[in-house]
């Protein structure tokens, strides 16, 4: 029941109370973002019918389809754990724009999300921030991820097929600690991603200490110690990041999601086969070397901790003396 309620949850439904899956539901009114290659990101944010979670409900081409979510798993609250976080009041501040009015409590640990899309280059960015409340430290694990595609999508004349990993930073397709970003596509090349490539950048790799942990089934029994998903869940996909918060601490993680549009069998220009693969790759490397921060407030920015500032490029950003 739980995969039920889950992607219930995802594609659009409503519920009542934070951190609770949602039910059965019809959306009609959230919020869209258009951006210059012709794709919409649907935000999941706090307009009916206030799903509230801050995940991408669908893009035009199925890029993603409930996609930028977290679950999380806190030392003080073992009754909630695991369950897709909601309820951040998230207010669309047009064009690009999404904030939390509100923080969710789990535990004591006071959760919030940023959401800033970018039209010209077809990333959005995700910034999540963890206080702890208590007196006492807080171990945190969450997860930030969803479902990369519809999946099952017949092909020109070919089998069905999953969303599959295309490529990954570090040339293998096997996503890991090791890996800055992760590109997601339909079936394998040379055949066309007929539903638009994405990717997610994840910050600086392992052996940085802040680097995402592991890779699991965000789908179902997310923080079980289960292998990279495989089949029908290869469309559900998440990454972990560990903290450790101590009394009265922020700490915050920050990912990219870039969307490419759907390839065709007999498309040219940006349509061939490969060539959103690869646009969404290059822009994916772009974000992992140099990731958009100058907007973020330096107290926010301070508080980023798995991106590692010495080795990025975020101008008239030192923490060594900002922070």
């Amino acid at each position: 029941m739980r995969s039920r309620r889950f992607r219930a949850a995802l594609l659009g439904a409503g519920a009542s109370g934070a951190l609770v899956l949602a039910g059965a539901g019809t959306a009609s009114a959230y919020n869209y973002v258009p951006t210059a290659n012709g794709e919409s990101w649907g935000v999941q944010d706090a307009a009916a019918p206030r799903v509230d979670t801050g995940s991408i409900r669908d893009t035009t081409s199925n890029s993603l389809r409930g996609f930028g979510g977290i679950r999380v798993q806190v030392s003080t609250d073992p009754l909630r754990n695991g369950e897709l976080v909601r309820g951040f009041g998230l207010q669309f501040d047009p064009p690009e724009r999404f904030e939390s009015t509100q923080s969710v409590d789990l535990g004591g640990v006071a959760i919030s999300r940023s959401i800033r899309f970018n039209r010209t280059d077809n990333w959005g960015r995700w910034i999540d921030s963890f206080k702890n409340t208590t007196d006492a430290p807080v171990t945190v694990r969450v997860s930030f991820g969803g479902q990369t595609g519809i999946g099952n999508v017949p092909a020109q004349g070919r089998p069905t097929t999953n969303t599959l990993v295309a490529a990954t930073s570090s040339g293998d397709a096997a996503p890991s600690p090791l890996d800055s970003w992760v590109v997601m596509r339909t079936g394998t090349a040379p055949d066309p991603s007929l539903q638009g490539p994405s990717a997610v950048v994840l910050g600086t790799p392992s052996p940085f200490g802040g680097a995402m942990t592991r890779t699991y089934d965000f789908l179902r029994d997310t923080f079980d110690l289960s292998p990279f998903p495989t089949g029908h869940e290869s469309n559900f996909v998440g990454y972990e990041n560990a903290l450790t918060l101590m009394p009265g601490e922020t700490k915050s993680l920050a990912h990219f999601v870039v969307i490419g549009t759907a390839e065709s069998a007999t498309g040219t220009g940006t349509t061939a086969p490969g060539a959103q693969v690869t646009a969404v790759t290059n822009m994916a490397r772009t974000l992992s070397t140099a990731p958009v921060f100058s907007d973020v407030p330096r107290s926010q920015l301070c508080s980023i901790v798995n991106w590692d500032f010495s080795s990025v490029t975020v101008p008239a950003f030192n923490p060594a003396t900002d922070c």
